[in-house]
């Protein structure tokens, strides 16, 4: 049996556009919502292909990110290639892009100039709370040398 060259493949497995111009993948989709196609025994994403095709060559040192938030979306106007940081940043529920996002501590303390220390691993921590936890573990310290 011959098989099917890649765009046919691909232009067949494309459903037409909902009313957020969305274009589902028809084919297999992974368990995490991706559509895929089996190519030279391999399961390729069918957003890469989909963009490579449509748009032009993917960057390995990039990322697509649906604009959309549809994984199953292969509509080429709907992909963009980002660095994954700015992929994972975009995220309304990836928990580094939620905490980006935090203007304040859960004190209430603001995240921002002098109250804000980045730590070596990049983290955000609030120096109200830092001190107060270090002014409380000191005391509690006392306690226990002196009782």
């Amino acid at each position: 049996m011959k098989r099917e060259p890649l765009p046919e493949a691909i232009l067949r497995r494309m459903g037409l556009p909902d009313e957020s111009g969305c274009m589902p993948w028809l084919g297999n989709i992974s368990v995490k919502g991706y559509g895929r196609l089996n190519r030279d025994g391999r399961m390729r994403l069918a957003h890469r292909l989909t963009y490579a095709m449509f748009v032009g060559p993917l960057d390995p040192e990039l990322t697509l990110d649906h604009l959309c938030r549809n994984r199953r979306c292969v509509a080429p106007g709907h992909l963009e290639q980002v660095s994954l940081r700015e992929n994972v940043m975009r995220s309304p529920i990836a928990p580094s892009a939620v905490n980006a996002r935090k203007v304040t501590c859960p004190q209430g303390h603001e995240l921002s100039g002098a109250n804000l220390y980045i730590n070596p691993a990049g983290g955000r921590v609030c120096r109200s709370c830092s001190a107060t936890r270090k002014a409380s573990d000191g005391r509690r310290h006392h306690r226990l040398v002196t009782a």
